[in-house]
């Protein structure tokens, strides 16, 4: 688990979410102590924040590994699904698809979980604010979505600028903390073929 951390680092630097809820937890199981928690907390920046959290737990002494399998539980839990999967390797698809980055991946599943996207999700305030907490959107972003007019619009812009923010894996956040967790498991669980990725490689070729 260590390792996993270490060599995810970079991402949960940028992505991890240390709130106080997620905090809570973790000091009510005993992964961290009151002092750990409080002085996470007195952290004002965001990596900082992160860092403190992952150093704890990657001195953290247990033959058992228990602590860091409850820190995937609880990441689950916290709707942090995507992080929770590259901590326990499931998000690791590289030996699967070979010189294929989850990135890519997630885009095509995506592309092709578009219609399961359209009838469900709602582009309201409350729906895109989440993705303006992730540093995802900015105002102007929320404010051209709203703008449109038809639902089906408003989810096409909001998927363009997740796709060329390289975001997608904050929508299956999202989603989960919207209650739509089986449109994630639909998005997560769609099959890619080797056809999908040479036809998604040729697309970039062209851009």
């Amino acid at each position: 688990m260590q390792a996993l951390l270490e060599k995810h680092q970079p991402e949960l630097l940028q992505n991890l979410d240390v709130n106080t809820t997620l905090l809570g937890c973790l000091y009510q199981d005993g992964i961290i102590s009151d002092e750990q928690k409080d002085k996470i907390s007195s952290e004002t920046d965001k990596k900082k924040k992160v860092q403190s959290l992952l150093d704890y737990l990657s001195n953290t002494r247990d033959p058992n590994a228990s602590p860091y399998d409850r820190f995937i539980w609880l990441l689950r839990e916290d709707g942090q699904t995507y992080l929770a999967d590259l901590l326990s390797g499931e998000g690791d698809f590289d030996h699967q698809h070979r010189g294929v980055d989850d990135d890519m991946l997630l885009e095509i599943k995506v592309r092709k979980s578009y219609k399961e996207i359209l009838n469900t999700i709602t582009c309201d305030e409350v729906f895109l604010t989440h993705f303006v907490q992730k540093g995802v959107l900015n105002d102007s972003d929320v404010s051209m979505i709203e703008h449109e007019v038809t639902a089906a619009n408003k989810v096409n812009i909001l998927l363009g600028k997740l796709k060329a923010r390289k975001a997608y894996k904050h929508l299956l956040d999202i989603l989960d903390k919207n209650g739509l967790e089986f449109l994630r498991e639909t998005i997560e669980n769609t099959e890619v073929s080797d056809e999908d990725i040479q036809k998604q490689k040729g697309i970039l070729s062209q851009l």
